[in-house]
């Protein structure tokens, strides 16, 4: 299966620490404001300025330099080519219905969501992924991937997602979807839904 790179799974978890830290003279490598305007457009010249500093040329030596780690290996830069000849696409944040987070009597917590079809008739693929920004808070994008083949979907799916991490006197988890954020308070196995 030849799958759309898209910038939050495939291009963002290539760039590493050191490779930001070598570049933030000119840009923070790490922030989406770097690839994408606040109407979620790709830059295209700050994107197509890396390609050139990952490809090298005439005015550019290839970064990162070898002492600093570099240069990325050869297929990470066709990949990073193959997402600028796609047009830098991305993820969506998913449209959520409702969410809930449930802790066991083992302290596992449950993180549990209803989330919307994004185009009517398109299958998709949608889960939570921990939010790196907020490394010292409980806090997760719900994000989306649709796929060109059509299927007959029920217009929307069931997220379900343990959290083995969280520790018991943490009572609440932030989700950010396409809505905005929400705090979910953790209830306890015993407490339901109408609580």
């Amino acid at each position: 299966m030849n799958r759309i790179p898209r910038f939050e799974l495939h291009i963002l978890p290539m760039i590493r620490t050191i490779d930001r830290e070598r570049m933030i003279w000119w840009k923070d490598l790490h922030a989406t404001e770097t690839y994408y305007n606040a109407s979620g457009e790709p830059l295209m010249s700050n994107i197509l300025e890396i390609q050139k500093y990952l490809n090298g040329d005439d005015l550019r030596p290839i970064m990162p330099p070898k002492k600093f780690g570099g240069p990325w290996p050869e297929e990470w830069v066709l990949l990073y080519d193959r997402w600028v000849d796609e047009g830098c696409p991305r993820l969506l944040k998913a449209l959520g219905k409702e969410y809930y987070a449930r802790r066991d009597s083992d302290n596992t917590v449950f993180l549990l969501g209803v989330v919307s079809e994004p185009t009517p008739g398109k299958d998709f693929e949608v889960w939570f992924s921990r939010n790196s920004n907020y490394p010292q808070q409980f806090f997760y994008d719900v994000w989306v991937e649709e796929h060109d083949d059509v299927k007959g979907s029920s217009g929307e799916k069931e997220l379900h997602m343990p959290l083995s991490d969280i520790r018991s006197n943490v009572k609440e988890i932030t989700v950010s979807d396409k809505d905005g954020i929400h705090r979910i308070p953790i209830k306890s196995m015993n407490t339901t839904l109408t609580d």
